[in-house]
């Protein structure tokens, strides 16, 4: 399977080894419509990495990675790209509301951490997300809708029930590891991914060893623990695909106080 190339991260590549004379000469040279794609395209800020492949076998995609490796803005990509191609979903995908009956699940540690973190946060969605197509907050309701018709319900890991009623195609859950409440939302969370043809999800969180993220990546026996194969290693679930990073990965676009706090601990 080839991985998903935007159109901005094809042009990312292309500059990235220019000086800033080249590049200029390339982004001059580009069409109109090339320019706006790479404005408004979230992935071409990313690594190969950072993106989610829609094309994965896999249910759940797990990004395991440390502070700082990029893992809100990896989540908010993945959620605009599934948003602006709502069949993946359960939307329609035609007609002048093509995003009508898709539905996007997103969930954090608790609804302070999605509004501050995951929505409003400086990686956030609602500010990540070019303004032309930003879906609009209504915090009573506790969602967002997209210009398209596409919604997402926002729910939280300290309050299982947030994830009873609701039914989603695609659900974005940050820092699973840390929920309060995580096996009961978990489990939740996965009666409710139901909606259209493929429904799948996305994790981004710190990785730490518990019980709950163990039976999500892994086999377990009945006491939970993960089964180990010939060569020593866990056994990874088939239906999870496992990415992992560290703080290291995107040492670049950190600043220099947090690089020099963090060489501490390196």
């Amino acid at each position: 399977m080839s991985p998903r190339i935007t159109l901005g991260q094809a042009i990312s590549r292309r500059i990235a080894g220019l000086d800033d004379e080249g590049r200029r000469r390339v982004l001059a040279s580009l069409p109109p419509a090339d320019v706006i794609a790479l404005r408004d395209d979230l992935t071409a800020w990313l690594r190969v990495d950072q993106v989610w492949q829609p094309d994965t076998d896999a249910i759940v995609t797990a990004y395991l990675a440390g502070r700082g490796w990029g893992k809100t803005l990896t989540g908010a990509a993945a959620v605009d790209y599934v948003a602006h191609h709502p069949t993946l979903c359960g939307g329609r995908g035609y007609g002048a509301q093509p995003g009508d009956g898709g539905v996007i699940g997103i969930a954090g540690r608790t609804f302070n951490d999605v509004m501050e973190t995951m929505l409003d946060g400086p990686s956030g969605l609602l500010r990540a997300i070019p303004l032309a197509r930003r879906p609009t907050l209504y915090i009573a309701k506790k969602k967002l809708v997209w210009p398209n018709g596409c919604v997402a319900r926002l729910m939280t890991g300290d309050e299982p029930a947030s994830f009873r009623g609701p039914n989603f195609g695609f659900l974005w859950a940050d820092e699973v590891a840390h929920w309060i409440r995580g096996r009961e939302s978990w489990d939740n969370a996965m009666f409710g991914l139901r909606h259209g043809d493929r429904p799948r999800a996305i994790i981004t969180t710190t990785p730490i060893g518990s019980p709950l993220m163990a039976s999500i990546l892994y086999e377990t026996d009945d006491g939970g623990t993960p089964q180990v194969a010939a060569d020593g290693l866990p056994v990874r679930r088939r239906d999870v695909e496992i990415v992992r990073g560290s703080t290291f990965d995107n040492l670049i676009n950190l600043g220099d106080t947090y690089r020099a706090i963090i060489a501490r601990y390196e």
